[in-house]
Parts: C-alpha cells; sequence; structure tokens
C-alpha cells in the first residue's frame, strides 16, 4: 500500500529532495488535489491555549472561549484529557475531543494528566532537578562540525539507561516541544492498538504489512543529524525532554520500550519513540496559523502570513516538496490542510508547495537591494536558500533558484 493514495499523482522517490508527488493526470487550476485531515502531533502556545480551540484550531478575536474541558465533569466521566486549558470554540468541537479522548482505555488523558503532575513536580523540585550534564555529556558548539551520527546514537543510548533520579527541569519552549512530543506518543499508541484491534495476530505477519507505524510521523524523514549539526545545544534539550516525559509517564512495560527506548535494535534506535518524533519535528513540521477558512483564500496570502499559534505534524502533508515558484498552496480548514493547485498541472509535473513565506522574504531584502535589477533578484534568491538550509537542511536547485544563480551580482 503506498503512503499516500490518490487518483491525481503518484508518490516518487527523486534523486534531489527524497521522496516527492507527482501528477499522474491534468489536474485544472483551483483544484483541490488532497486533504491531510488531522495532526499526528501537535501543541497550541501557552499564551494561546484560552483563545484556540483545541479540536479544530479556531481563533477568538474576542477573548476566553467558553467551552472548557473540565465543565460538567468531563474529564472524571470520560477519561478524556486533563482539563488543563482545554478550551472549544463549540460544544460540537468539544464532544469530538472528547470522544477521541476515550480511545484505547482513554490513553490521552492518562498521558496528559501524567505530564501536567509531573510539571507541577518539576516547579516544586526546580532546586532539585537533574542539569543537562547528568543526562548527556554535551556538545561543544565549535566542533558542531564533526557531529556524526555515531556520537548522537552514543548519547542517547547513555540518556536512555540513566537511572530514575530527579525530574529534569525544562525551560518554557522545552515544555511546548515535551507537549508536542507527547501528544504524539498518544497518537503512536493509538494506531498500534488499532492495528492489534483489527488484526490480532499481527505480530505473525511481515513487518512491512503489519506495522502501522509506516504511516505514522515515523515514517517522515528524520532531520536529527543535520539540526544538531546547526544546533548542537538542541541534543542537551531533547535529552532533558526525554527524561521529563520518562519520568512523567508509567504506562506498561511494552508502552514505555516503545516510547523511551533502551538499546537499539533492527526495529528502533535508543531514546524510542519519543526521540523519533524530536528527529522528525524540524523540517517536517507546519506551523498552526489563523483560520483561512476555504478555498476562496487559494488565491490570496498563503497561511504564513498571519501570526503562529503553534505547529503540527500533517504526516502526508509533508510528502509535498518545495519550490520557490510554487504550483500547489496550502490551506488550513480547522484540523485539516487542504491543498489547491495554482496553475493547470500537466501529468508528470511534480506538486510543490513553499515552505517559506516568499513575500516576506523579498520585503526583508527591499532596502538592501534593488527589486527592480537582477542583482536585487539575485539577492532575494540567496536569502530563501539560506533560510531553506537552516530551517529545512537542503540546498534548494528548483528552476526559481537555478535562473537566480545565473544572474551576475
Amino acid at each position: 500500500m503506498s503512503l499516500i493514495e490518490s487518483t491525481l499523482f503518484c508518490l516518487k522517490s527523486t534523486t534531489y529532495g527524497g521522496r516527492s508527488l507527482f501528477a499522474t493526470i491534468f489536474i485544472p487550476a483551483n483544484s483541490l488535489v488532497h486533504a491531510s485531515e488531522s495532526p499526528c502531533a501537535h501543541v497550541i502556545y501557552k499564551d494561546y491555549r484560552k483563545t484556540v480551540c483545541a479540536w479544530c484550531f479556531a481563533y477568538s478575536t474576542t477573548g476566553a472561549l467558553i467551552f472548557a474541558a473540565s465543565d460538567s465533569g468531563a474529564n472524571s466521566k470520560h477519561k478524556s484529557g486533563t482539563g488543563n486549558g482545554e478550551r472549544f470554540c463549540t460544544i460540537i468541537c468539544k464532544d469530538l475531543w472528547i470522544a477521541e479522548g476515550m480511545k484505547y482505555n482513554g490513553v490521552r488523558g492518562k498521558v496528559s494528566n501524567a505530564v501536567e503532575a509531573a510539571v507541577r513536580r518539576m516547579h516544586r523540585e526546580r532546586h532539585k532537578s537533574i542539569s543537562s550534564s547528568e543526562l548527556s555529556p554535551g556538545l561543544d558548539p565549535e566542533v558542531a562540525s564533526t557531529i556524526t551520527q555515531e556520537i548522537l546514537d552514543t548519547a542517547w543510548i547513555a540518556a536512555a539507561n540513566q537511572e530514575d533520579g530527579p525530574i529534569a527541569q525544562l525551560n518554557d519552549m522545552e515544555l511546548e516541544i515535551m507537549r508536542f512530543v507527547s501528544s504524539g506518543l498518544v497518537q503512536l499508541l493509538l494506531l498500534r492498538n488499532q492495528l492489534a484491534a483489527a488484526v490480532p495476530d499481527a505480530l505473525e505477519l511481515p513487518v512491512i504489512q503489519a506495522n502501522p507505524l509506516k504511516q505514522s510521523a515515523l515514517n517522515l524523514q528524520e532531520n536529527e543529524l543535520p539540526h544538531i549539526q546547526q544546533r548542537p545545544y538542541i541534543l542537551d534539550s531533547h535529552i532533558r525532554i526525554h527524561s521529563f516525559l520518562r519520568s512523567a509517564i508509567a504506562l506498561g512495560r511494552r508502552d514505555s520500550d516503545d516510547m523511551f527506548g533502551g538499546e537499539p535494535t533492527a526495529e528502533s534506535k535508543a531514546g524510542g519513540w519519543v526521540r523519533g518524533i524530536l528527529g522528525r519535528d524540524a523540517g517536517n513540521a507546519f506551523g498552526i496559523r489563523q483560520d483561512s477558512s476555504s478555498a476562496a483564500s487559494v488565491g490570496g496570502s498563503d497561511l504564513e502570513d498571519d501570526e503562529m499559534m503553534g505547529w503540527g505534524l500533517w504526516v502526508d502533508a509533508s510528502y509535498f516538496n518545495h519550490s520557490c515558484k510554487p504550483n500547489i498552496k496550502k490551506v488550513r480548514v480547522g484540523r485539516t490542510l487542504q491543498f489547491y493547485t495554482t496553475a493547470a498541472i500537466q501529468p508528470g509535473e511534480e506538486l510543490c508547495i513553499s515552505y517559506v513565506d516568499l513575500d516576506s522574504v523579498k520585503d526583508a531584502d527591499t532596502s538592501s537591494a534593488d527589486q527592480t535589477n537582477k542583482g536585487g533578484e539575485a539577492k532575494i534568491g540567496e536569502t530563501r536558500r539560506q533560510l531553506l538550509m537552516s530551517g529545512w537542511f537542503f540546498a534548494c536547485e528548483c528552476p526559481r533558484c537555478q535562473s537566480d544563480q545565473t544572474m551576475d551580482p
């Protein structure tokens, strides 16, 4: 089975950008080509949790949303979550959230309650918290270029086998990332349980056939090594998050082994699912921004124009490659990312979105280069390529960038 199914396009491996989507038939302009229905991991920033719906991500411009998760005893009756700040724009969104929370014996609520209890414990034990040097050897920023996968694996083996101690201290951004990872853990547990329910003897099937995680965030391109080579401090941060979650979440032995790992195996690395999610966040995530609401906005400004309220991973959405002259535009409608053509697409043509806000890049360079001449266009192109290398770890060679690089400054 393909990782993404469509009668309009197919997924192919490329020599320049991993896997990508290519049209199999003619597709007219302004056509909906794909809808990625919900994120497999996400977080809404703390400052927005009272004004952004926890289900559909609608943003309230008039203050806190009136429907709260804790209303009418929803937590105790449904084991659906912690009620630690989730708000909803309608009772329908709240009911959908509660229904999802009942899956797999209320595992989302168990994980969420454990995480919030651990956050409170972290604040109480601040003076006893584990430092990063106790969890990993750390990486000298001066030797970032020499960081190898072997070095990372060794650090994670040590961290995964660290004896339990005082809970790790996380800063504000690490707390956001930790909540993002915990939401991803819940989705992975639900996927695994879904397979077990559908195929009781799934463990007897070949891995490629039996493992639903092949369809999950763990199947996205891993960017752990280039990310840490660019930002060596990230390793310590990720290991603190792993330590925190391992201290916080106590489920069954199998769940713990999957989530946190130990010694590496043929199927998994030390650090388990936590490391897997962290290694795929950078370069694959999409910002959660103010709802663009409908296909009518396809010809207007992209989602990147609005302030980011959080971020998420939509697995199949990540198969759209980047181009600085995209032919696909993304529109968020509730939890769903929809993708529309901005021009007619011929069979065999690659379907590409833009990972960066092209208008903002142009505006940022206005003061330093004349946008009407070739030197200005080349300068803008260089800024785009720097952003893409820094945030997505690749050197863009799309037709527009190739054209820019042939211009004389």
